[in-house]
């Protein structure tokens, strides 16, 4: 901007004796040239090309304030259960085996095909405690940084207590408001997938509700990016949820399995 008001300036600053007997025929009449800066210069089309690149300074601005717009979604509407996931990131994930530095490098790759508009569902699977939710954090914080997409990461059961919260007589959302924003957001993270359920050792099965909103979800982000976190088996996730919703999850899929990842918060307790 500073160097448009300098032009600006030196335009004003310029009196009538600079201006020549030569003319620009650019325009519906002949206007008279003039020096400027030790330039020869028509002063009908400099005012132009300042008031052009005035404008693509304003859309700069303009894009720029809409990029920080969406990157400010991730942090204040993602639904969130543990509050420190949100200091997660690549940068403070620790490897502490060979299959967890070998899931790290392949989020890695995730998140630079995501940003690169790769479409596809990528499940984290596996046991407690191995890093899930902190490598689907650190995945969508990257894709969020770009601010050309508006992300979320959504903790499920946190997800239907909100929604739950719509059926009061009292409430301002309703559970079609809170699913079309998930809907239409760019890039959207459901984390821990059937903690909903209860007891992960158990045959339980989802209820009609979880059932109806995850497919809602699901059918309305088909061709959109999405990572979900599970400690449950694809056995255990094809038996719990409708055919519905499981066909939805597994399309165009890819995987990065814990296996044999030591539970990280599990601490050896003195007695």
């Amino acid at each position: 901007m500073q160097h448009l008001n300098n032009s600006i300036q030196d335009m004003q600053a310029t009196t009538m004796s600079s201006y020549l007997s030569d003319t620009c025929d650019n325009h519906s009449k002949p206007v008279q040239m003039m020096m400027l800066n030790g330039q020869k210069v028509c002063p009908r089309c400099f005012c132009q090309s300042l008031d052009t690149a005035l404008q693509q300074e304003k859309q700069r601005d303009y894009e720029q304030y809409k990029a920080s717009e969406k990157r400010m979604v991730f942090y204040r509407e993602s639904m969130i259960a543990d509050q420190t996931i949100r200091d997660a990131s690549f940068d403070t994930y620790v490897c502490e085996c060979a299959e967890t530095a070998e899931n790290f490098q392949k989020a890695r790759q995730a998140a630079a095909d995501y940003r690169k508009g790769e479409v596809f569902t990528l499940f984290l699977a596996g046991k407690p405690g191995t890093g899930k939710s902190h490598l689907a954090y650190s995945i969508a914080k990257e894709v969020n940084e770009d601010g050309d997409k508006r992300t979320l990461f959504i903790t499920i059961d946190q997800l239907l207590q909100r929604i739950k919260s719509t059926f009061s007589k009292d409430a301002k959302e309703t559970e079609h408001s809170i699913i079309q924003s998930l809907i239409e957001a760019d890039f959207l993270v459901l984390d821990d997938l059937g903690a909903e359920l209860g007891d992960l050792n158990g045959d339980n099965k989802a209820t009609n509700f979880i059932n109806r909103v995850l497919f809602s979800v699901l059918e309305g982000r088909q061709g959109k990016p999405l990572i979900i976190t599970t400690n449950l088996t694809g056995d255990k996730i094809r038996q719990a949820y409708d055919d519905r919703s499981v066909s939805r999850m597994f399309r165009g899929f890819r995987h990065i399995k814990f296996k044999t990842a030591k539970d990280k918060r599990m601490i050896e307790i003195p007695f």
